[in-house]
């Protein structure tokens, strides 16, 4: 399979159908792999960053077991991503693995490990996209997110690389104080090669409880003018709150994807619901990959959200992106409310009603 299914003809029609089918038969049709919590790059608000252990990491054989169990339990979607999982010396080993289960791939990266090796790896074996992180539009403020020199000639020739041999890249980058005023030549530059761009202000504390991170984050106003400064994106996200809005919560916490449609499987083989859940965790090891996805999911009904919350009840949790684990990484409790999303939710509320589109 050589493409997303909804990349073909009439695939969205298909990929809609299978989405309904995931969420009635609750399987992980769409799921994540971070391969090793290791990096190249230091970056200031990266929230694993501390959390590396190498000697940990599930081995080859490993992996590939699990790949198997993914793709025998209906796995057709696999986002592999890290820490930077181009560090691993078996990457394109467990990344052909993927392939040739037919799974589409997309890749999370630096993009400043491309080597010759992996360009006639994804061009045998095309992804569906390379999503490549910008961390700015120059030397300077890439080197003072990612605490090492030369990561944006690195970054950019990575993505040269990419394009010449015809592969489908993306860029992203994740908002802060140390880059926003660059994301407008960030954007440009995405314009300027072809390839979409998307940005994310989701930065939270580190998974062992460091909040350093936290200091980076741009206010809820600075982001919503960000987001919104995009005829597009505003239009988008015009186009989601009237599709969900009327989708109130109630009952479960978890409403996402996460344990239902998506699984995601850590460094150490452990899986969780989703990559922001570091705190369900299921060990994979001794326990085949079925065994563990139900109980990941009779963990996951079990957890009610309170019937007192305010999330549950507020047609704007479509616009804040409410979310139990970004919660409880917050402010250590998965049932409360992050007053970050809450605040970001409102303003982006207010650009939609004030017509900002």
């Amino acid at each position: 399979m050589d493409g997303a299914i909804s990349d073909c003809a009439g695939g969205e029609e298909v990929f809609r159908t299978l989405n309904e089918r995931a969420r009635n038969e609750e399987f992980p049709f769409a799921s994540s792999a971070a391969l090793t919590y290791r990096c190249n790059l230091r970056c200031v608000h990266c929230y694993a960053r501390t959390s590396a252990d190498s000697g940990a990491e599930l081995d080859t054989v490993a992996w590939k077991r699990i790949l198997d169990q993914l793709a025998d339990s209906g796995c057709l979607f696999l986002l592999i991503t890290g820490g930077e999982p181009l560090i691993r010396p078996d990457f394109a080993e467990l990344y052909r693995h993927a392939r040739s289960l037919g799974i589409v791939v997309t890749v999370f990266t630096n993009g400043t490990l491309i080597t010759d090796e992996i360009l006639d790896l994804f061009q045998a074996y095309p992804p569906r996209n390379v999503d490549v992180t910008l961390y700015g539009a120059t030397e300077a403020t890439t080197r003072a997110i990612t605490g090492r020199d030369g990561m944006f000639v690195a970054c950019q020739d990575g993505i040269r690389k990419l394009l010449d041999r015809g592969i489908r890249v993306g860029l992203k980058t994740v908002v802060m104080t140390l880059n926003h005023r660059e994301v407008g030549a960030m954007e440009a530059m995405a314009e300027s090669l072809g390839v979409p761009f998307r940005l994310d202000a989701s930065i939270f504390p580190r998974f062992d409880g460091d909040r350093e991170p936290l200091q980076y984050r741009l206010a809820p106003r600075e982001v919503a003018e960000l987001e919104f400064s995009s005829a597009k994106r505003a239009a988008d996200w015009k186009a989601h709150y009237e599709r969900r809005r009327h989708e109130l919560g109630g009952g479960l916490l978890y409403r996402c994807a996460a344990g239902r449609t998506h699984a995601h499987i850590n460094p150490l083989g452990e899986l969780q619901p989703c990559i922001t859940t570091p705190h369900i965790r299921v060990p994979l090891a001794g326990i085949s990959f079925p065994a563990a996805w139900s109980r990941l999911k009779e963990t996951l009904g079990r957890l009610r959200a309170s019937p007192d919350s305010a999330c549950i009840h507020c047609e704007k949790h479509v616009l804040c992106g409410h979310c139990p684990g970004f919660s409880k990484l917050e402010t250590g409790d998965e049932r409360g409310m992050s007053q970050f999303l809450c605040e970001l939710g409102q303003e982006r509320f207010r650009k939609i009603d004030h017509g900002a589109i």
